[in-house]
């Protein structure tokens, strides 16, 4: 792909944008990422939020999230 071409936009946003939307902090944020109330997927050692899911659960959908773990394994560091 050379650089001249569009990029296509993003399907996961980081943990800490998610928590800017949300209006809470870092540590919130992955705290409800342990706790199975942000729908997170684990890539290597990093969370991310996919935008699907996210939007889903900003709609009020529960926890159909289509996403079928929860990051309870996530280091309380937040990586």
């Amino acid at each position: 792909m050379s650089s001249l071409e569009p990029k296509s936009p993003a399907l996961t946003m980081t943990v800490v944008e998610a928590a800017k939307q949300l209006g809470i902090g870092r540590n919130q944020a992955y705290a409800a990422a342990r706790r199975g109330e942000l729908p997170v997927i684990r890539i290597g050692k990093r969370l991310v939020v996919p935008l699907a899911a996210f939007e889903r659960m900003m709609q009020g959908d529960g926890k159909s999230w289509g996403i079928t773990k929860s990051a309870s394994e996530v280091p309380s560091d937040g990586q």
